[in-house]
């Protein structure tokens, strides 16, 4: 059973009853007690009886943000105290809203290598992956980094081609099996027509 409460339009609390699944139920998102923000970082408050998405839009003296609200004409001030960091509950987790879940990239990564530091000696490697077929992952994005050695494996794996270690000699000697195997089946498909 869970309750809250709701505005009506008179601006009347009134409580509201509802049963939900547990399984419906998600954690609170965790706390953030000396969280700094920057422009256009986008927070929430708590007004009234729930909370509000705002977009911070000017940085006060006294540790206190400007936040817009998009259902809100006017700005209000508050206390970097009142203020938490906007987070979805996203594959049984706690992400900020900025952050972006990235499945692949499409595209020629060297166009965006400006994006990277030029002191990343990593950075030319993790292209050299992207290019043989390594999938950057959502953790990669968080981390902010590419575990080299797990990608190369997994790049290993998902690449493996028995022909890459076989000799010349093994692989005539396969391609000769094979043609005798299409030899035998195409002398006893002739057979059945007559």
């Amino acid at each position: 059973m869970s309750q809250f409460l709701r505005l009506s339009d008179d601006d009347e609390e009134e409580a509201i009853l509802k049963t939900v699944d547990i399984c419906k139920i998600r954690p609170c998102p965790p706390q953030y007690f000396f969280a700094k923000y920057i422009l256009g970082d986008i927070g929430e408050v708590f007004v009234s009886c729930g909370w509000l998405k705002g977009e911070v839009r000017e940085i006060l003296c006294g540790n206190k943000y400007l936040v817009q609200f998009k259902t809100l004409k006017e700005g209000a001030v508050y206390k970097s105290s009142a203020l938490r960091p906007s987070m979805d509950w996203q594959d049984g987790g706690w992400i900020h809203t900025r952050e972006v879940d990235v499945k692949c990239i499409l595209g020629d990564p060297e166009i965006h290598c400006d994006l990277v530091e030029d002191v990343d000696i990593q950075f030319g490697k993790v292209l050299d992956l992207v290019r043989r077929g390594y999938r950057l992952k959502r953790q990669d994005w968080l981390n902010g980094s590419v575990n080299i050695a797990v990608a190369e494996a997994e790049v290993e794996k998902n690449n493996y081609d028995p022909w890459i270690d076989a000799t010349d000699k093994e692989k005539i000697e396969f391609l000769t099996k094979q043609a005798e195997i299409y030899k035998e089946r195409v002398g006893y498909l002739e057979g059945l027509e007559h």
